[in-house]
C-alpha cells in the first residue's frame, strides 16, 4: 500500500457523468499517472520497460530542448531537480525566457512521444508535485543519467 501524506490529495471538479471513469483510470494506474513515476527510491534498474537501446534513442531522437531538460536532471543523477531548475536549463537552451508553460508544453509533447513513439507508460525519470515549493520535482536514476552521458 502507498502512503500518502495530506498534502499528495488534491480536490478537483470533474462533470458527473466522466466520475466513474475517473474512478476506473485511477485503480487500472494504481493511483499513479502512467506517464509520471510514482516517488520512489532511486535504484539503478531501468523504469518500466526502458531499454538501454531505447532510452539512447528517445535521447537522439528528442528536441534540442527536450534534450536541454534530459541532460539537465542527467547531469545530477539520483538527485532532485526543480522544475525551476529545468526552466533555467530550458532558457538557457532557448536563448531566451522560457516559463513554467514553456517547460509545461515541452514535458506534453515529450509524454506523447513517449507513448506513441516508444510505447512507453512512464517517462524514463521520476515526477512529482510538492505542495510545499508549488512546482514539481523531477529525478533521473543514475543508470539512466549514466546512459544519456555515455552519448556525449
Amino acid at each position: 500500500m502507498t502512503d500518502y501524506r495530506n498534502d499528495d490529495f488534491v480536490q478537483i471538479l470533474v462533470p458527473r457523468h466522466l466520475v466513474i471513469e475517473i474512478y476506473r483510470l485511477i485503480a487500472k494506474n494504481g493511483g499513479s499517472s502512467p506517464l509520471m513515476a510514482a516517488r520512489t527510491e532511486t535504484s539503478d534498474a531501468l523504469p518500466g520497460a526502458w531499454t538501454e537501446p531505447l532510452i539512447r534513442r528517445m535521447h537522439e531522437e528528442s528536441p534540442k530542448h527536450m534534450r536541454a531538460i534530459l541532460d539537465a536532471l542527467a547531469a545530477h543523477p539520483g538527485q532532485v531537480v526543480t522544475a525551476a531548475e529545468l526552466i533555467d536549463a530550458l532558457s538557457r537552451s532557448r536563448g531566451d525566457k522560457a516559463t513554467s508553460s514553456t517547460l509545461g508544453g515541452t514535458l506534453g509533447a515529450f509524454g506523447r512521444r513517449v507513448l506513441n513513439r516508444y510505447s512507453q507508460e512512464e517517462w524514463p525519470f521520476e515526477a512529482w508535485w510538492v505542495h510545499d515549493s508549488k512546482q514539481f520535482h523531477y529525478r533521473m536514476s543514475p543508470q539512466v543519467a549514466r546512459l544519456l552521458r555515455q552519448g556525449e
